[in-house]
């Protein structure tokens, strides 16, 4: 399954673009995640979407913790209640690798990284 560019991107502005990672078989698993979430949870996916949005007019340091952490040196989440989706940065393009619905009691195991460790890996191989 191939992509057209403007297919990846989700937002784009002064500090950069916000994307979909995209595996080597061609599936993006965050743009499945955030298009479930739109059907069943249209105010927590607008949410996210802000928190795109503002990370591409700002840059990533102007993310509060509550909403964007630092999970490994390379792994980073946003994060809006009850969702989670995962991402990493080349230069000033973020890539989101996929995501999650948070459960109480239920941290962003190493399984979750595990996961956006591969899902980057492809993306990067897919880019060389």
């Amino acid at each position: 399954m191939s992509m057209d560019a403007d297919e990846k991107i989700i937002c784009e502005d002064m500090w950069g673009t916000v994307e979909f990672a995209v595996r080597k078989n061609g599936s993006m698993p965050a743009k499945e995640f955030l298009d479930k979430v739109k059907r069943r949870d249209r105010t927590n996916r607008a949410r996210l979407d802000v928190l795109f949005i503002r990370l591409a007019q700002r840059g990533k340091n102007n993310l509060s913790e509550g909403v964007f952490d630092n999970l490994t040196k390379e792994i980073f989440e946003f994060k809006r209640h009850p969702y989670r989706v995962a991402c990493f940065f080349i230069e000033n393009r973020c890539l989101l690798t996929h995501g999650f619905r948070k459960r109480p009691g239920f941290a962003f195991v190493a399984k979750e990284i595990q996961i956006a460790t591969e899902i980057m890996a492809e993306h990067l191989e897919r880019e060389q």
